[in-house]
């Protein structure tokens, strides 16, 4: 085991964090109840119904890292066409994803207009390197805030004045949601 753990350290006594029976659940596209939600008594073991708001003490399972993981964008203005790729899925890939999110066109264009500088930096530096400018952001910001400069600097004008960087090219799947 890793980070000084040995085996003995860890205890199995048939308690479990997760659900043994998500993956049928998840997948009964035609049932009439949610396939899950947060504040499932069913699912809540001694908890105090806080319906996660709130916890002192987390039992965790963990379990080997994805070593193949993929992300795609779909876009569509069509709703139906979500849901069926949706129940389809669900109903036919050998492993269910770890995440699925819906974003309306609005926040794909805000994320286009105003979020470059960020996808930049990850691109280029990792994400390792983010909360160092995030910390420096908010100290420039707090200096700057006491001689009332950055507040009369719009978020669009100050996207404008950042130094020129390379555009990201815009992939097929990008020109497709258009």
């Amino acid at each position: 085991m890793t980070n000084g753990l040995k085996m003995r350290d860890v205890r199995h006594d048939g308690r479990h964090a997760h659900d043994h029976d998500y993956v049928t659940r998840v997948r009964d596209i035609n049932a009439d109840t949610p396939a899950r939600y947060n504040a499932d008594p069913d699912r809540l073991f001694e908890s105090s119904g806080c319906a996660g708001k709130l916890a002192f003490c987390v039992r965790l399972d963990t379990f080997a890292a994805e070593k193949n993981q993929q992300v795609f964008y779909i876009g569509t203005n069509q709703p139906a066409v979500l849901t069926e790729i949706r129940r389809h899925i669900l109903a036919n890939f050998d492993n269910l994803p770890v995440a699925g999110e819906y974003m309306h066109r609005d926040i794909y264009d805000i994320a286009e207009q105003y979020g470059k500088d960020t996808f930049l930096m990850i691109d280029k530096l990792g994400t390792d390197k983010m909360p160092f400018f995030f910390t420096l952001k908010g100290r420039t910001d707090a200096m700057l805030e006491k001689v009332n400069f950055s507040d009369r600097i719009s978020p669009t004008a100050r996207c404008r004045i950042r130094p020129p960087v390379s555009q990201p090219s815009a992939t097929a799947n990008e020109k497709l949601a258009r």
